[in-house]
């Protein structure tokens, strides 16, 4: 798995060393999509906390257990990003902490999923919008392909079993 790991890094990496445009567009999205996820976060949050307790609680906490155990899983785990590991140039300015799973990936996925609750249209887009952040780890060398997958994998996990256990 690491091998494979490691190429698709390297094929999707790559792709913005060929391509400037590619570049320019994978660290604007990186540095600065995920700052339109807080706001409709916050909108969701709103608006649920208003219309359905229930709703709104579930989509309060499973976002904020998604962050802890992925940020627990980084510090048992420890492993290095690819401009640590790899030798390649990181194209946004990032710590060197740990890689797995992406912080970024899972957050933006459990956000749009909760998004759904008030409007499935933007929780299509979000989600659409998740793939290109964690596509944009990925091309500025900040995460491995199994990195971003983790974390969509973790969202998708407490999710489902948030949604079995509290809806």
């Amino acid at each position: 798995m690491g091998n494979l790991n490691r190429k698709l890094f390297f094929k999707i990496y790559n792709v913005t060393g060929k391509y400037p445009l590619c570049e320019n567009i994978a660290t604007v999205f990186a540095k600065y999509i995920s700052g339109i996820y807080m706001p409709i976060y916050f909108l969701t949050l709103l608006y649920l906390f208003f219309k359905d307790k229930n709703k709104f609680l579930f989509t309060l906490f499973v976002p904020m257990a998604v962050l802890i155990i992925s940020t627990l899983l980084r510090k048992a785990l420890g492993k290095k990003r690819p401009f640590a590991k790899e030798n390649v140039i990181s194209r946004i300015k990032h710590k060197n902490n740990g890689s797995l799973p992406s912080n970024h990936a899972a957050s933006s996925l459990i956000i749009a999923l909760c998004t759904g609750f008030v409007n499935v249209y933007v929780m299509c887009l979000l989600i659409i919008f998740s793939f290109f952040t964690g596509l944009s780890r990925i091309m500025c060398g900040v995460h491995y392909p199994l990195d971003v997958f983790c974390g969509w994998a973790l969202s998708v996990f407490c999710y489902c079993i948030a949604s079995v256990i509290y809806m």
